[in-house]
């Protein structure tokens, strides 16, 4: 079968017959800067929080299915994050969990893309994307733009560990604050797995599954709990500082909380990924991305 997109159609060119047409679905994309310049998850609700939480845990399966490689052409920030909207409900706000990066496709990408050439080049310091991306999860914990310089500077960094701590602190936010500590410090646990003999893609998609995938499943969990009106058990998610969150304290919920939990009351929870997670937290992450590819070895790749 041949296919042709004009920009609104997909047409079906077989050979010799009919041409047949396939009505495509064309949502209005928003980037996740215009929703965070326009405070929409900036208020400190059960709702708001569940949505950030399962933004950044798509956000971080995506890189561990595509970092290092040809899909990671720049560095990820909340201009790079695009919402789409869907026939039922266009406004962006309520669609986080349909979110998307672009990217092209490039045939000699290795030449041509900066995010690899940088990862090639030496694993001595955590890379630049790997501090653009801790930058992108405070980002969308606080519902604001947090400045970025355009070259690491030790001030930035300093405060982004900062950040990180004060939310290892936070007994219900101590999951996603080892996240972002995962991101910075991951040149250590790179050296780690490369002295255990894995290859350099292994190495890299390893601890960003072990460091920050894991966290923000868990905390994840913990924002799930709460959402179903259940208050998890201390230790349930794992073990170490983050585990030390224990029982958390649950949100008030807002009226609107209250009618869609009402609502929804009968409906299950998604279906789970189904990479990047350990078997038995499997449940609480839901299906985000496709099947679209392979790499350049030739293994099939989900996003």
């Amino acid at each position: 079968m041949f296919l042709h997109f004009d920009g609104s159609t997909l047409q079906e060119k077989p050979e010799t017959g009919q041409a047949h047409d396939f009505k495509l679905q064309k949502p209005n994309p928003v980037n996740l800067r215009t929703i965070l310049q326009g405070n929409g998850l900036r208020e400190e609700t059960g709702e708001i929080r569940m949505k950030k939480s399962l933004l950044a845990l798509q956000l971080a399966s995506a890189l561990h299915l595509l970092y290092p490689g040809p899909w990671i052409q720049e560095n990820w920030d909340a201009s790079s994050v695009l919402i789409l909207g869907d026939e039922r409900d266009d406004n962006a706000d309520h669609n986080l969990n349909r979110a998307y990066v672009r990217c092209k496709l490039v045939s000699d990408w290795k030449t041509t893309n900066p995010t690899w050439q940088e990862f090639d080049r030496s694993q001595q310091d955590t890379p630049y994307f790997l501090l653009a991306f801790a930058q992108l999860l405070v980002d969308i914990s606080e519902g604001q733009l947090g400045a970025r310089p355009e070259e690491p500077t030790e001030g930035w960094c300093d405060a982004l560990f900062d950040k990180a701590e004060k939310l290892l602190g936070d007994k219900c936010l101590s999951y996603y604050g080892a996240a972002i500590q995962g991101c910075l410090q991951y040149a250590i646990d790179y050296g780690h797995e490369r002295q255990c003999g894995k290859d350099p893609k292994q190495s890299a998609r390893s601890v960003i599954q072990r460091k920050i995938v894991k966290n923000l499943q868990k905390n994840f969990g913990v924002w799930k709990s709460q959402w179903d009106g259940q208050s998890p058990s201390p230790g349930h998610h794992g073990s170490g500082n983050a585990a030390e969150a224990g029982r958390v304290t649950r949100f008030p919920r807002t009226a609107t909380e209250q009618t869609r939990i009402s609502q929804n009351a009968a409906t299950p929870w998604p279906s789970e990924h189904t990479h990047s997670f350990s078997a038995p937290d499997r449940a609480e992450a839901p299906r985000s991305f496709y099947t679209l590819f392979t790499d350049e070895d030739g293994k099939a790749e989900e996003m």
